[in-house]
């Protein structure tokens, strides 16, 4: 996929937005902007680290390289022009690594300062079914939170559908805020290519759907999770979700649904919580 997804970032964005003109919850004492606040900064960032990976995978350096070449390939990012690609091609056969390394720090056009690396490494080719890319970290930071965890991608091939799909995984995710406070990161979805495969120079065509769940603590301890109830899907070009439903949950209870519409990219979204329903602005 060409693009990040901001799948967390637009939910939870919204959700803190209304947390502000909604009593959700009277029993519980759940800090609803941090909640918002942590659970974007989690899944922005490792939506982000699957799209750098994703982008990386699919560049020419890499397409021809088992049987071809015995030394590494070195290229500059196709993603952020101050990052080093190294492909370590282990004689021309897999499994290979992979090295996105940001050095002491770069900036991309969106403003995100990104230092370290970002490491994977691959069973086959990418677009192998059945290929594996496990993902890891070094001394990586994103806008100055450290990110450690592991993420492992996976080509599943085609649905029934005929559209290209991977699982993402991600275990152990830990991630150090500037202040020094922990936020902890699961998550298990599956990614499918919806539209836009056929035309691999041309990004506003691309749609994406996910679907799973994703699980953790914010900073000060309070356990969430995040599950879709209906396929969340985005196109590159709009920036918003603007599909889908997904539920959170606080300490085991459902808080809050967010219904994203129909495919309109208006950045509007109604949020339900204890029978009532809002419309909210995306911000």
């Amino acid at each position: 996929m060409k693009i990040n997804h901001f799948l967390g970032l637009l939910v939870v964005v919204s959700l803190g937005t209304a947390s502000c003109n909604l009593d959700l919850d009277k029993n519980k004492n759940i800090d609803y902007q941090l909640l918002a606040t942590d659970a974007s900064v989690s899944d922005n960032i490792s939506s982000d680290t699957y799209r750098l990976v994703d982008q990386e995978s699919r560049n020419g350096e890499f397409s021809d390289s088992v049987g071809k070449v015995a030394t590494n390939l070195q290229w500059v990012s196709s993603v952020d022009t101050c990052a080093i690609v190294t492909l370590n091609v282990n004689g021309g056969n897999f499994p290979m690594t992979l090295t996105i390394d940001f050095g002491s720090g770069c900036t991309d056009g969106y403003g995100v300062v990104r230092k370290g690396k970002v490491i994977g490494v691959f069973s086959g080719y990418y677009s192998t079914t059945g290929t594996r890319v496990d993902v890891s970290f070094n001394n990586y930071y994103v806008n100055g939170y450290k990110v450690e965890g592991q993420k492992s991608i996976v080509n599943n091939g085609r649905n029934a559908q005929q559209k290209l799909q991977f699982s993402v995984v991600d275990a152990n995710g830990r991630i150090t805020k500037p202040d020094n406070s922990i936020i902890t990161w699961e998550s298990t979805r599956t990614h499918v290519w919806d539209e836009g495969e056929s035309t691999p120079l041309f990004f506003c065509d691309d749609v994406y759907s996910i679907t799973g769940t994703a699980s953790g603590e914010i900073s000060d301890g309070t356990p969430y999770a995040i599950r879709t109830e209906s396929a969340v899907k985005k196109n590159v070009c709009c920036p918003y979700v603007d599909e889908g439903v997904v539920t959170y949950a606080v300490d085991g209870s459902d808080i809050a649904t967010i219904d994203y519409g129909g495919g309109s990219c208006d950045g509007l979204a109604n949020i339900t919580a204890n029978g009532n329903t809002f419309v909210v602005i995306i911000q």
